[in-house]
């Protein structure tokens, strides 16, 4: 894997910072193990689709340079071959914008790198939470399932797809990625939980989720201060994740001291 190189700047953005911008949204998205087992990129546009897994979250042609639509006709055959809907994904990398030949906007992502520590770093931990690495997949599963069952809430109901790709992360990661699974405790009860997959020079911040009746009790906040305490021991100094733009989790990680550098928006033609 090429390195991305920090920070990303988009005022006046060169050839160079786009090709930055491209190589993590790959990396990003390859990180997600065998939820994403097809990765695919060349000059000018790549590939991300699950053999297995038909959430759109998985399956995506991520445009970089050149016509829209050349990009769609390049990997066409790869949708239908495992019968996925053409999606293409437009970030900063991009020479040329979905809204001119009226695309149908479907998602927008916002791109976060933690950038003010200190906001986590002096955060006071409760006596009564914990925090501890955790191999037991069906609690983590229930937990983070359970944190993510009503459709009124921020987060809404868990998919059976979602579900699938996070038990991915309990199984051993593909080369160039290692990760580890963080449970918060209240009182001695798993209310909490996150992963986080991290190569040599990253960390990505995955599934962050409480329990509705515990939230708004810090136990969050204690997970992300344990992630970069864990990073810093790694020697990885970078911190990322993505999140839905606008939205309550965005304006959350804003306040522990993470900032959206970039976004990337799902399109289907």
């Amino acid at each position: 894997m090429i390195p991305i190189l920090f920070p990303i700047q988009l005022p006046g953005m060169t050839l160079a910072n786009r090709q930055d911008v491209f190589r993590y949204v790959i990396n990003n998205f390859s990180a997600y193990y065998d939820s994403v087992d097809i990765v695919q990129d060349n000059d000018e546009d790549g590939l991300i689709l699950s053999s297995h897994d038909d959430a759109p979250y998985f399956n995506f042609c991520i445009h970089k340079d050149g016509k829209l639509e050349d990009c769609i006709a390049r990997y066409l055959p790869m949708f239908k071959k495992y019968h996925r809907t053409p999606l293409i994904y437009v970030s900063p990398a991009s020479s040329y914008y979905c809204e001119q030949i009226e695309f149908e906007k479907i998602s927008d992502d916002a791109f976060m790198f933690l950038e003010d520590e200190s906001i986590l770093s002096n955060y006071p931990v409760p006596d009564s939470i914990k925090v501890e690495l955790t191999e037991d997949e069906d609690l983590f599963i229930k937990i983070w399932g359970d944190s993510r069952r009503d459709p009124n809430d921020i987060y809404g109901v868990a998919s059976e797809a979602m579900v699938n790709g996070m038990r991915h992360f309990f199984k051993p990661p593909k080369k160039g990625f290692s990760h580890f699974a963080t449970m918060a405790y209240k009182d001695e009860k798993p209310v909490a939980n996150v992963v986080s997959v991290y190569n040599k020079d990253w960390l990505l911040v995955i599934g962050l989720g409480t329990l509705p009746e515990y939230r708004k009790q810090g136990l969050g906040t204690v997970l992300m201060k344990d992630i970069i305490e864990r990073a810093h021991k790694l020697g990885i100094k970078t911190i990322t994740l993505q999140t839905e733009t606008g939205t309550y989790n965005e304006k959350y990680y804003e306040k522990i001291g993470f900032v959206t550098r970039f976004n990337g928006v799902y399109y289907k033609p």
